[in-house]
């Protein structure tokens, strides 16, 4: 389990091996198209690796991106690849929209702005998400409400305080997938089956446990939360085989990841007020 902030930068990771892979593809053709993208994954390794981001800074990694076959210059005045936008696959497109907005961020001289950057990467994956059906979302109706006893907040804080354990114990999901990439080795998704298998009982876990009346909310929060990172880990694991639904994922599991702790500080907090012992 990763901090919220990593989850950005993995987003990152998985929108240049996705988006900017198509793009070069087809901007740049497919012999010199597979070097670019090449050396531009190399280079947004090491600035991974640095721990630092990737797209707002001026690098390297950028200029060869966008001067490579001359194909950014062309891109700039027509707008367009010179591609029959009937073939391009939902990558395609993506890989299209992401460097047509960079085009407009760098003739803008906004390439340097990490608020102007991630605003058109938001915009990107937006975009890219669209096309991707949404998660399940669970509701009210589906949660188990208990009286609030003495009795049943002990159960459930026991309960709560296994499931943050077995939770916080997890490597972090949307790393295995960028690591899998990184190393052009897909057999290594592989090692995301028990992470599923671990969501999987979760969710039924917290479906079937009795919720004291004054924490329905946030357990509904939590399941929720839970849900979206079943979600985003069996779309990784599909990675190598649906580029798209990984892509929208990665930013599901951000919002999966920061929603299962705004939730359990939430129940901690109502717990300890109920006089409960809180070990999470």
């Amino acid at each position: 389990m990763a901090a919220y902030p990593r989850k950005q930068t993995v987003v990152i990771f998985l929108l240049c091996a996705f988006a900017v892979g198509g793009a070069a593809t087809y901007v740049f053709g497919q012999d010199s198209g597979a070097q670019t993208v090449a050396e531009s994954l190399s280079t947004t390794n090491d600035a991974q690796q640095a721990g630092q981001p990737v797209l707002p800074t001026d690098t390297d990694w950028q200029k060869q991106f966008l001067t490579a076959s001359g194909a950014s210059s062309t891109l700039a005045a027509s707008g367009k690849p010179k591609t029959d936008i009937q073939k391009l696959t939902p990558v395609d497109v993506l890989g299209q929209n992401f460097l047509a907005e960079y085009m407009s961020l760098k003739q803008s001289g906004l390439t340097s702005d990490p608020a102007a950057v991630a605003s058109a990467v938001d915009q990107i994956i937006s975009q890219g998400a669209a096309a991707v059906t949404a998660p399940k979302t669970y509701a009210a109706k589906d949660i188990i409400a208990t009286a609030d006893t003495a009795a049943t907040r002990l159960t459930y804080t026991g309960i709560i305080d296994d499931i943050y354990r077995s939770y916080s114990s997890q490597p972090d999901e949307a790393d295995i997938a960028a690591q899998a990439f990184e190393n052009s080795d897909m057999s290594d998704l592989s090692r995301l089956d028990p992470i599923i298998t671990t969501y999987q009982k979760m969710i039924g876990r917290l479906v079937s446990t009795p919720v004291p009346q004054p924490l329905i909310g946030y357990h509904l929060d939590l399941l929720n939360g839970f849900n979206y990172l079943l979600y985003s880990t069996i779309a990784f694991r599909n990675a190598d085989k649906d580029s798209l639904t990984a892509l929208s994922a990665a930013r599901i599991d951000a919002i999966g990841t920061q929603n299962i702790g705004t939730a359990l500080s939430e129940i901690k907090a109502s717990l300890a007020t109920m006089g409960m012992t809180v070990n999470f």
